[in-house]
């Protein structure tokens, strides 16, 4: 392997290990909403709740994910972070984005969206809204 190539992937990986399920929930939904405005649906598939995956194939929350991302120019996100038990906590986001979609003039949009986050081996996941209905057919 070439040294360009060994850097490129020491790169991706990097980016990779940045936005994945962190060892606290509060640094967990800014990773979620980093790989948000940065179009990661991978990254986002992989701080999911494996109970969550569980439910539905890879390929069908990647969709999921890339369908809530696509349009998203920019992105403010408020948040507050309570844990609810040993291994559960809860994130209220307020969340200001820019969504465009090709042939339309961008839009400025506000929501708040409430996360569940679950602890696993260390590890806290997201268990996103609106989920429950992915299904694996």
């Amino acid at each position: 392997m070439t040294s360009r190539r060994l850097w490129v992937l020491v790169s991706l990986l990097l980016v990779i290990a940045c936005r994945g399920p962190k060892s606290t929930p509060e640094d967990t939904v800014d990773s979620f909403f980093s790989a948000y405005e940065a179009h990661d649906a991978d990254a986002l598939v992989a701080m999911t709740w494996p109970e969550t995956l569980k439910r539905s194939s890879v390929s069908k929350l990647h969709d999921f994910y890339w369908e809530n991302i696509y349009g998203i120019r920019s992105m403010e996100v408020t948040k507050f972070v309570t844990r609810t038990g040993k291994d559960t906590a809860q994130a209220q986001s307020s969340v200001k984005y820019v969504w465009r979609v090709r042939g339309e003039n961008p839009q400025d949009h506000e929501e708040e969206i409430s996360l569940l986050l679950h602890e696993v081996d260390g590890k806290w996941y997201v268990e996103p809204p609106g989920t429950s209905k992915v299904q694996p057919w």
